[in-house]
């Protein structure tokens, strides 16, 4: 048996985030930003006028922590929220054209990161991992989209 099979898939994905983390934040560093304020911008990217709470259950952190990092934003001007709202307590969250900008920007920072520790991978090797990883994702698990399984 192989070595890798024998461990559990969070210690690996723990071990694989070790080595990206500091990566990324090398590359974010020089825009201002750190891997939260990507990581909440790329879900404002993809799901726009998120509550502080959505934010936080995306990124896998309190909703404190999350509040810290929507304010840094916010100060940089990079998003933006209302000051009030006509139902409810929650101010979503959407970025700014400078916001938008500085996540373009960042997204290419990272996938530098990305190149740096697949570096050793080959490009259908590194395809396969995202594609793999993409469908164990836990906010895709019973939403019916559909599993590795039908290799």
């Amino acid at each position: 048996m192989r070595e890798y099979e024998d461990q559990p898939l969070g210690f690996l994905l723990y071990q694989v985030m070790a080595a990206l983390r500091p990566l990324a934040a090398a590359e974010l560093q020089p825009l201002g930003i750190g891997l939260p304020e990507f990581v909440c911008m790329r879900n404002l990217s993809m799901f726009p006028a998120q509550s502080n709470a959505e934010l936080a259950r995306h990124a896998g952190v309190s909703p404190q922590a999350m509040n810290k990092v929507v304010r840094d934003l916010q100060e940089m001007g990079a998003i933006e929220r209302p000051t009030a709202v006509s139902s409810g307590r929650s101010l979503p969250a959407r970025l700014t054209p400078k916001g938008r900008a500085l996540f373009k920007r960042a997204e290419a920072a990272v996938r530098v990161a990305d190149d740096r520790l697949m570096t050793h991978l080959a490009s259908g090797e590194r395809h396969e991992l995202k594609k793999l990883l993409h469908a164990i994702d836990a906010r895709n698990v019973g939403s019916g989209v559909s599993t590795a399984r039908s290799r």
